[in-house]
């Protein structure tokens, strides 16, 4: 599926207020006003993803009045990650690059090889991770090893 072929106005939706309706399946949610997308996200279920107030976004979309869900379901689970990754390319939500509350996290977009996708996938499924924690592993042990061989450089220049 192309993000391009996505109609937002076609796809069903309701108010924030109404998230308890949202259905019991996988797939992409839109948060939407008017008609301009504020944020997009997957869920393994989107009523439960957004079934109180637990959601990160919930307090702040409540606040603006006016957002309403739209959603695609997906029959496939295992679509959810590449779907929402071209929807968040395509339609650029300006609430999916912003940081919340204490900032200690960065949303952090970048292109990798599709083959080393696919093998850092496989190396997460062994361990019964999610790709994302798996490459934050991989990327602190690397930065790790940067900052240990850099000290290492430079108390060998030193007299």
């Amino acid at each position: 599926m192309e993000a391009n072929q996505i109609d937002l106005l076609a796809l069903p939706s309701l108010a924030l207020t109404e998230r308890a309706q949202l259905p019991d399946a996988a797939g992409i949610y839109f948060a939407l006003v008017n008609t301009d997308v504020i944020y997009i996200g997957k869920a393994r279920r989107l009523r439960m993803r957004w079934a109180s107030n637990t959601h990160h976004r919930y307090s702040q979309f409540a606040t603006m009045g006016n957002v309403r869900l739209a959603w695609l379901t997906l029959g496939d689970e295992t679509l959810c990650d590449a779907v929402e990754q071209a929807c968040i390319a395509y339609f650029n939500p300006r609430f999916n690059s912003t940081v919340i509350e204490d900032g200690s996290t960065r949303l952090v977009t970048f292109r990798i090889p599709a083959d080393l996708h696919a093998r850092l996938t496989i190396i997460a499924n062994r361990s019964n991770r999610k790709p994302n924690p798996q490459i934050i592993m991989f990327l602190e042990a690397a930065v790790a090893a940067d900052e240990q061989a850099l000290a290492a450089r430079e108390a060998a220049q030193r007299p």
